[in-house]
This record gives structure tokens, sequence and C-alpha cells, in this order.
């Protein structure tokens, strides 16, 4: 028997009765208490988090998958990043293929300074955050030899 809307680590005490057309039983209570908890576990943080690419408005991080699942398969990672100015790390992506340990983050200000982080998520929940990645200004790859390749000319 299933029993919904429980809060979980609250212990419960349950009884039961059986009924038919004969009437009903006394309870049956069970010994001791039990408690709400979710059978498995959020999964370990995802590790060794940097920055594999970047240009002036995005950053492609790659990871290394949590020590442990927590039981259950990984179903997606969450990608946070923090700005130079922020209080926390927010929210930016969720990717689609936990078996794909990279992700993009678009969408970036050129010249702002960003921090990012990584969440794994199972069914139970999602773990405890990954170490921030050093902090990364947003820039060209190679700014310091950034040439518009429309105006370089070669002259015989």
């Amino acid at each position: 028997f299933r029993v919904d809307g429980l809060t979980r680590n609250k212990k419960y005490k349950f009884r039961v009765r059986a009924v038919n057309k004969e009437g009903e039983s006394d309870p049956l209570e069970c010994e001791g208490c039990f408690e709400a908890k979710n059978p498995y576990k959020e999964p370990h943080p995802p590790r060794d988090v940097e920055i594999d690419d970047y240009d002036n408005e995005s950053v492609t991080l790659k990871w290394l998958a949590p020590i442990s699942d927590g039981g259950r398969t990984i179903t997606h990672y969450v990608i946070e990043q923090k700005g130079k100015y922020d209080l926390d790390f927010v929210e930016v992506m969720k990717t689609e293929d936990p078996s794909k340990l990279e992700a993009t983050v678009m969408g970036l200000k050129e010249k702002q300074t960003y921090e990012f982080r990584v969440k794994a998520v199972n069914k139970a929940g999602p773990s405890l955050p990954s170490e921030p990645t050093p902090k990364h200004i947003c820039k060209y790859k190679n700014s310091a030899w950034n040439v518009n390749k429309y105006e370089f000319c070669e002259y015989a």
C-alpha cells in the first residue's frame, strides 16, 4: 500500500485494519516508527570542472562524472554561473544528455568576469555543487592577435 503526502525526514506510525462485510478488525499497529525518506541519495558532485574552450560570448565546460550516482542514474546536469558582482550562483542551463560531460554556456558579456560550477541530478535530487572554475574574463581566445580576416589582404 502506498502512502503519499508524507513530510521528508518526519517519523510516522501506521495502523492497519481489515474491513469486509462481516465488519472491521481491531487495528494492528506496526512496531516502531518509520521515517519518511527517499531510498536513494543525491549524487556526489561532478569533479574537475574546467573551461575547455571560450570566446567573447560563450564558454565550453568539461567535467568528470561524480564518484557516486547515489544509487540512481544521473538524469541531467545543472550549470550555474556567477558574475563578478553577483552575490550567488544562478542556474543558467540544464544538459539534455547525461552521458555528455560538457556544456556550452552562451550569452555571456564580453570583458565580464564569470565563475561556473556544475551539479549532478538524479531522482533523489541535485548534488552539492562542484568546486567553481577559476574566475574567467569573457574575451576572444586570442584577443592579442585578433585580426579581422576580411581586412587582411595579400599582395603579390
